[in-house]
């Protein structure tokens, strides 16, 4: 997987774009890239775009991923995280179903959104 990860002041938040195949020996380095440079930012608002990902790993297999996300990233209670993602390629169900995993361990700030304004706007709510 691809990424490009880039500090937004103007949106304050920290934009992570990927691209390629989304499985479980790279969502944790994505996860980790994207954590350690919003750090480096002071940043706590993380977009992550994964519109032009795929992904070949089954649900259990992303379930199994979240006990260790946290440890492994530094995902933490302080992110607030949007993740936007492309229906037509990724499916709703699945997106619904990892949001409610992460949501519930490690970050109950996680969204997925199929539409970018509305999760810029989720991650600017309660500034």
């Amino acid at each position: 997987m691809e990424l490009s990860i880039q500090y937004k002041k103007d949106l304050g938040i920290v934009e992570t774009v990927a691209t390629g195949e989304i499985n479980t020996e790279n969502i944790y380095d994505a996860g980790h890239q994207s954590f350690e440079y919003s750090k480096k930012m002071n940043c706590l608002n993380l977009l992550v775009d994964i519109r032009k990902c795929t992904v070949t790993r089954s649900k259990m297999e992303a379930f199994l991923d979240m006990e260790k996300f946290m440890e492994l990233t530094g995902l933490g209670y302080q992110y607030r995280c949007a993740v936007i993602f492309n229906p037509e390629t990724y499916p709703v169900d699945r997106a619904l179903f990892i949001e409610t995993v992460v949501r519930n361990r490690p970050n109950p700030r996680f969204r997925m959104f199929s539409n970018r304004d509305e999760a810029l706007k989720w991650l600017k709510e309660n500034e």
